[in-house]
């Protein structure tokens, strides 16, 4: 019964390899999307808080949490950044921990354009529990674990347009080992390439008021995903640096994406939620999945005399912010 259970188990996980944990909120951690965005946070230090629950509506819901601390500049246009992952999914307790760690190097080309390049990597453990699992004949159940590396590349162009309006375009590859995912003695099961394709466009309409439409295209193997995203900022209190943001987007063939979310100083909550439009959705009754996000950014505090920021004229717009 046990093989019979094995050979089942692992068929769906063959099929389903090309899923990949994934968040809605994608732009918020840069090692989900590309670790070389990491070269364009606004300050030296941002710590970012993810947690994601799916499937609630059908089955024993799919957790996923993830914490990063990234820093911006840790010697002269050089980043680094390190986050902890730890996803549980079903009955049989389908478990994903790990910690990455990721390094990034910027290339001013000039005051209104620059260039990053990243690498990251990984190290990952799957296990999966047989305990609470039910079956015809009972008999003494193995849990099943394994232990792998994964390394990452990317690449992001920032550029300045003008002082309303910027652009970031990025791209970047994931699993470039293709690292064995097998929880039996099976070399063949390997996690597959995934590539990255994103745009982001932000306008700034009035001192109060910004515009963000966002793209992002993911593709492992067959599957592919492609979410389209417009995201409004309003600044409702300049002097105490409030503002507010609404978001609403759409993941084609699978939900679509509301959300908000509010800004105080250097804190950040963003919440949304998935309704889903896949065909799943008539078991689901369109129930998808929350997700919040909590983002928090500071600078060290270092004194310093006279000394300007030659950058100062092209950064996010500081003529509104």
């Amino acid at each position: 019964m046990r093989v019979i259970f094995l050979i089942f188990f692992l068929h769906l996980f063959i099929k389903a390899k090309s899923q990949d944990i994934h968040f809605s909120q994608y732009n918020k951690s840069s090692f989900f999307i590309n670790p070389s965005i990491l070269s364009f946070q606004k300050k030296q230090f941002k710590f970012t808080a993810i947690r994601r629950q799916q499937w609630e509506s059908i089955t024993t819901p799919f957790k996923t949490s993830s914490f990063s601390l990234e820093r911006k500049d840790i010697v002269k246009n050089i980043s680094a950044g390190v986050n902890y992952l730890y996803d549980i999914a079903g009955d049989s307790k389908f478990k994903t921990t790990g910690v990455s760690f990721s390094f990034a190097y910027l290339f001013k080309i000039n005051n209104r354009n620059n260039l990053s390049l990243a690498a990251s990597t990984g190290f990952f453990e799957r296990t999966i529990n047989l305990d609470e699992l039910i079956f015809n004949v009972p008999e003494n159940q193995q849990n099943l674990s394994v232990f792998f590396p994964d390394l990452n590349f990317g690449i992001t162009n920032k550029f300045f347009v003008n002082k309303n309006l910027y652009l970031i375009n990025g791209l970047s590859i994931f699993h470039l080992n293709k690292p064995n995912q097998s929880l039996v003695d099976n070399k063949t099961t390997k996690l597959s390439r995934k590539l990255h394709i994103h745009s982001d466009i932000k306008y700034f309409i009035n001192q109060d008021l910004a515009l963000q439409p966002m793209f992002f295209y993911s593709q492992k193997e067959t599957t592919k995903e492609s979410v389209f995203s417009l995201q409004l900022e309003y600044f409702l209190n300049r002097e105490n640096h409030i503002y507010l943001s609404s978001m609403l987007a759409y993941r084609y063939k699978d939900a679509v994406l509301c959300g908000f979310g509010i800004k105080i100083n250097n804190f950040e909550c963003h919440y949304t939620y998935d309704i889903n439009t896949s065909s799943l959705s008539r078991a689901s009754n369109g129930f998808g999945g929350p997700e919040v996000a909590i983002v928090y950014n500071w600078n060290m505090k270092i004194k310093q005399k006279n000394k300007i920021k030659k950058e100062t004229q092209w950064e996010d717009c500081p003529k509104y912010l």
